[in-house]
């Protein structure tokens, strides 16, 4: 934890002296400037320390957004959006993602209340939170010409100050992302996880992958934040990468990897990565079948796969779906995991039924061999919910009256089944 650093006391000595100098309101100038690397100390020690520090920085984040929704050089500026902004900032979401809490007249420390895991997992979707709220308001701050009637001279010359100031916040994130320094490293990957979310080039990619090799192996199961913020940031990651990227098929075999170590702090995140990686694959024009792919993919990695499949207990040498639902069916017994499991679960389902060429017509209206595990598997999982049985029977591909759904035992399961 950053609060337990050498640097801790002059950190906390900086934060009070910007607090002091952050208030502007005549002159912005210094808040315009700074902007993103306000925002990079803002978003790297939001929530952490003792309540003065916390207090610090709420205020430093206040002081900033009075300054430029207050400024005469809001015609320039989305003065309505930054003037919400403030409003917003005060409201107990926006306090809780700095740790705080309004108790009377003053802003106490947020107790979290939970084992160290939820509380560190809660910790980064504050950040990303907050992260995505900086992102408004950046946007929102950037003088344009498109807000301004006069067309001023300073407004044309800072028509992109807004990209200008992304990319230097994002500069600063990959920066700290890339220096060995956990305290700050979870903070940095999950705004990166933000930032990144849209023509992601394939080193950025690399270097995450190089960072997380690093990690692995030096991995405690009492410290597992850095690794989760780097597989939520490989998340948020895939949906923007570039159409011939190569990486989302070896990412979901990375996920799924995670998962086969069983370790439920990682689990949840695990599965996350599994899914948004499926959607892509999905969405690929290149890839004709899905689970194909991926299945050709896991052969040529070899050596390393059978090694961790005989520690997990699986095999996917006969029928890879029992391989992988083994896996997966870890995740519907734990209350934290059970609906990303069963999430991925119904697209790996759904993409083996649609998604499995030519069907032979006695077999025209069976779920295929390939989706009989994943089936099999949700049944009894979804069975005392009918909205729930209802999707699955959709993924399945297959149409069931709904008082069939009401009364399961009406339902002759093996009939639909194409067992060989």
């Amino acid at each position: 934890m950053l609060d337990q650093n050498p640097a801790w006391n002059e950190i906390c000595v900086l934060a009070r002296i910007n607090l002091m100098l952050s208030f502007t309101p005549a002159n912005p100038l210094g808040a315009q400037l700074f902007l993103p690397e306000l925002i990079h100390i803002i978003t790297l020690l939001v929530g952490i320390g003792p309540t003065l520090v916390r207090q610090t920085i709420y205020g430093l984040f206040i002081n900033l957004l009075q300054s430029m929704a207050s400024s005469k050089a809001t015609d320039e500026m989305n003065a309505t959006t930054l003037q919400q902004a403030l409003d917003k900032a005060q409201l107990p979401v926006i306090m809780r993602c700095f740790g705080l809490v309004q108790l009377g007249s003053g802003l106490e420390s947020l107790d979290e209340g939970t084992s160290k895991e939820e509380s560190e997992n809660s910790r980064l979707d504050r950040v990303e939170t907050l992260a995505k709220f900086m992102g408004e308001i950046l946007v929102a701050a950037a003088p344009s010409p498109g807000k301004s009637s006069s067309m001023s001279r300073v407004a044309v010359l800072m028509s992109d100050c807004a990209n200008a100031w992304r990319a230097r916040w994002m500069g600063l994130v990959v920066g700290t992302c890339f220096q060995h320094n956990p305290a700050t490293q979870p903070q940095a990957f999950t705004i990166l996880g933000y930032l990144a979310s849209d023509e992601v080039d394939d080193d950025l990619v690399y270097q995450v992958l190089v960072a997380m090799s690093t990690t692995l192996s030096h991995l405690s199961d009492t410290d597992t934040v850095l690794l989760t913020s780097m597989l939520r940031c490989l998340s948020r990651i895939i949906p923007g990468l570039l159409p011939d990227s190569r990486y989302a098929t070896s990412l979901f075999w990375l996920a799924f990897a995670v998962a086969e170590m069983g370790y439920i702090p990682l689990f949840g995140t695990a599965l996350e990565l599994m899914h948004t990686a499926l959607k892509a694959l999905d969405g690929d024009e290149r890839v004709d079948r899905v689970m194909d792919h991926l299945l050709e993919f896991r052969h040529s990695m070899g050596e390393p796969a059978r090694k961790i499949d005989q520690i997990a207990g699986i095999s996917f040498e006969q029928e890879p779906s029992f391989g992988i639902i083994g896996i997966l069916f870890k995740g519907f017994r734990h209350p934290s995991t059970r609906k990303a499991a069963i999430d991925v679960a119904l697209e790996l389902l759904r993409l083996t039924t649609h998604n499995t060429g030519p069907v032979p017509e006695d077999e025209a209206a069976l779920i295929p061999k390939s989706s009989v595990a994943y089936f099999v598997a949700l049944l009894p999982v979804l069975a005392g919910d009918v909205d729930e049985l209802k999707n699955l029977f959709i993924a399945a591909g297959l149409e069931v009256k709904d008082e069939s759904l009401m009364d399961l035992g009406t339902l002759s399961v093996l009939s639909v089944l194409s067992i060989p």
